[in-house]
């Protein structure tokens, strides 16, 4: 954001505490999330079209 970069952040995994020592993940859960982010970057594989958007102060 503060690079004025969109983004979409996308959890892949079924799991627990994330960012910690004690992160675990369900293996098996990988799998259908793996093919739903294959398949969204596929779909905007040429690129998003985004117009500018106007900034009322």
């Amino acid at each position: 954001m503060v690079r004025k970069i969109s983004s979409i952040a996308i959890g892949r995994v079924y799991g627990g505490n994330q960012h910690t020592f004690t992160e675990w993940a369900d293996g098996p859960s990988a799998l259908p999330a793996t093919k739903m982010v294959v398949l969204l970057a596929t779909t905007f594989g040429d690129g998003i079209r985004t117009t500018p958007s106007t900034i009322i102060p």
